[in-house]
């Protein structure tokens, strides 16, 4: 009888120890995936044709105003070789050369009420610049970031663009390549 008590309790014990690292390298395995492809990620006007078609009243005014945030005119600050605000009120956008994105870990006012980064990609030697948003300071209001590109690009050279944790923020990328 001991040896059964026993026989079915280490059965029991290796089928539980099976099972949790069964569990463990789900959550492994989930959260890799997440971090690689977590981050919500569209092509710019195929996003809010999908969000003015959904019927809800909210989603349509959201992709209203990112349309009107990325062709409008609002207040911005362009973000260079120095940072410039041709503006009386706090800026709601920002425009970032690619290879200025190091100025947005140093904080600054004007940062403050910026809803939408657009960055800037002029060539393919760019694209392995990167934003980490656990770096950037100053950004309270970001709702945002937009990747354009002047260039052929696709999802695949721009994915790990930006980095860090997205949650909240929507990621979206065009291509308008001058004639």
């Amino acid at each position: 009888m001991k040896i059964m008590l026993f026989e079915r309790f280490h059965f029991l014990n290796n089928t539980i120890m099976v099972r949790g690292k069964a569990v463990i390298l789900l959550l492994f395995i989930v959260s890799v995936g997440l971090n690689s492809f977590g981050q919500s990620f569209f092509e710019l006007n195929s996003k809010l044709a999908e969000m003015r078609e959904s019927g809800d009243t909210i989603i349509t005014r959201e992709a209203n105003y990112i349309k009107s945030l990325t062709t409008e005119l609002h207040p911005t600050v362009y973000v260079g070789e120095d940072v410039t605000a041709i503006t009386e009120s706090l800026p709601l956008r920002a425009d970032i050369k690619a290879g200025s994105l190091g100025k947005l870990s140093i904080g600054n006012p004007l940062f403050e009420k910026v809803e939408l980064i657009t960055i800037r990609f002029s060539s393919p030697a760019e694209l392995a610049t990167t934003l980490d948003l656990s770096l950037i300071q100053g950004f309270m209001s970001l709702r945002y970031i937009r990747i354009l590109c002047s260039f052929e690009c696709d999802t695949e050279q721009l994915g790990a663009i930006v980095t860090g944790n997205t949650s909240g923020i929507k990621v979206f990328y065009s291509i308008s390549i001058p004639s």
